[in-house]
């Protein structure tokens, strides 16, 4: 993950990284999400979780993280690429 968010100019940026590797169930099961939250410190109402799949958005409401979810406006990041 780091050379990819290096690459994106990102790096300096990230906190802390949540992969599948470090939780037991993925989404829209919440646990990453929770578990960023926790290595953060930083509460549910001053995060953004920014999705472009339904399981995505559910994860993030079922964390109580504000959700932008970049697929149902149509968004696709993977042509920007």
């Amino acid at each position: 993950m780091g050379p990819a968010l290096a690459a994106a100019g990102l790096a300096e940026r990230v906190v802390a990284v949540v992969a599948r590797e470090d939780v037991r169930a993925w989404k829209p099961n919440p646990e990453g999400l929770l578990a960023l939250l926790a290595r953060t410190g930083a509460p549910p109402e001053r995060a953004l979780f920014i999705g472009d799949r339904a399981t995505d958005a559910a994860a993030g409401r079922a964390a109580g993280v504000p959700v932008l979810d970049v697929g149902a406006i149509g968004l696709d990041w993977r042509a920007a690429a």
